[in-house]
């Protein structure tokens, strides 16, 4: 656990899909507490996921890879590069609708239109300043 940052290093697979590799036994280098092997995208997706606010990959060389894991963000700048996206809609992720259930484990859709062109997942920090829909 940390509460800053950590360096990951890892055994990688060479799919470029995002995927997990499950070793039983001693499938892995002949240990047995190596019990998954994922792929490089699968790792940073996982560190990411873990929230970790920023990763990066620092080196991948054959089946080896290392990641520096952030839990913040880089400091905001005093003077916005950018004018701040327009916020359309705040939805339901699951229903689409505006309502929300507080028995559910629900997620906010936001559509928004940005005066930056290309933006995708990668360019916004979801976790604590923006949130991504696949739609937008």
């Amino acid at each position: 656990m940390t509460t800053d940052t950590v360096f990951i290093e890892s055994d990688v697979t060479g799919d470029d899909a995002c995927s997990l590799e499950f070793y039983e036994t001693d499938e892995l280098g002949g240990q047995i507490d190596n019990w998954y092997g994922p792929s490089l995208n699968c790792l940073l997706a996982m560190c990411r996921s873990a929230g970790f606010a920023r990763v990066t990959l620092e080196y991948s060389s054959g089946a080896r890879a290392g990641v520096t894991c952030h839990r913040r963000w880089e400091p905001l700048l005093d003077e916005p590069f950018a004018p701040a996206p327009w916020i359309n809609c705040a939805v339901n992720n699951r229903t689409q609708d505006i309502y929300f259930h507080r028995n559910k484990d629900e997620y906010v859709c936001l559509y928004f239109k940005s005066p930056q062109p290309s933006r995708t997942k990668h360019h916004a920090p979801h976790r604590d300043r923006w949130l991504w829909c696949p739609h937008c």
